[in-house]
């Protein structure tokens, strides 16, 4: 429900949510697979508010990655949303032993108690503009969260002064996020005729035509960000700036994930979009890359 997720929002409680797309709308196609829930993850929502989204590949990055939304939720104390679909959620892999002592992780700032006549401010503006918690029991932790907009210490507050203030807060959390979580795969070398971006499940069949075309003397590179909100602009644009051309294949009518980066960047790729409830299949997808 988007008022939940707007209310998390407000509240800056980590939330991570697993949206595993299928052909809609209503109940469309159950058990097929389609990449068209992109524009809700990102926008979905009354009034405005970022959150991320992140998109793996495979089942192996599920599993990883799930690990890092919930880390990026605890940090930022917002919503993650994990982009699944179809294709990946009725699919059964065999992966590497995952290595759990490599796993971090991540804390939220914490709040250390009070010292003399101090207030506890859930929502004080720092520096980074995320707030100190205080977990149930702290002492002198104790406040008030509600849906409503507020000051620094959780009670309502609705002047102008103050509405801008948090809205700057809660924008400004993730403003470097592209610096600071650099999730992307560059598969290629400059001067390419061709570049493809792959986000989701796509990846797969991307890799594999990759490999077909360049086999036959194609000279072609990808491109697979984990992170696909807010959009990775500088690294986009750097891409961009080695392939003559960029196209952006995606299981869905509109070719959302391109009309992001087209509205974001300075790339306007070219849109590959099927939408019949099947993924792509790596002989299809080379005819087209071959055309353009």
């Amino acid at each position: 429900m988007t008022e939940g997720l707007g209310c998390a929002a407000m509240t800056e409680t980590p939330l991570v949510i697993i949206l595993c797309q299928r052909p809609a709308p209503a109940t469309g196609l159950p058990t097929w697979t389609e990449q068209g829930d992109m524009l809700f993850a990102v926008y979905a929502s009354h009034g405005e508010f970022l959150r991320i989204v992140m998109a793996p590949g495979d089942p192996e990055e599920c599993f990883y990655l799930t690990g890092k939304a919930f880390n990026l939720a605890e940090k930022y104390q917002m919503p993650v949303f994990m982009l699944s679909d179809g294709s990946m959620g009725f699919r059964t892999e065999s992966i590497a032993r995952p290595d759990m002592k490599s796993a971090k992780r991540a804390r939220r700032k914490r709040f250390e108690g009070l010292k003399g006549d101090e207030k506890y401010l859930r929502y004080k503006i720092t520096e980074d503009n995320i707030s100190p918690v205080a977990f149930p029991g702290d002492k002198g932790g104790r406040h008030i969260a509600t849906g409503l907009e507020h000051a620094e210490s959780g009670a309502p507050k609705y002047d102008t002064v103050n509405r801008n203030k948090m809205m700057d807060k809660r924008f400004g959390k993730i403003a470097n996020i592209e610096d600071e979580y650099k999730a992307i795969e560059i598969d290629g070398d400059d001067n390419s005729d061709i570049g493809l971006i792959a986000w989701g499940s796509t990846q797969g069949c991307v890799r594999e035509t990759v490999n077909r075309l360049r086999a036959k003397g194609v000279k072609i590179s990808a491109m697979y960000p984990k992170l696909v909100w807010p959009i990775p602009v500088k690294q986009i644009n750097a891409f961009g700036k080695k392939c003559k051309k960029i196209m952006v294949p995606e299981v869905n009518y509109q070719g959302q994930f391109a009309e992001l980066i087209k509205s974001k960047t300075d790339v306007d790729p070219i849109k590959y979009n099927i939408y019949g409830g099947a993924p792509f299949t790596p002989a299809e997808m080379c005819k087209k890359v071959e055309e353009a």
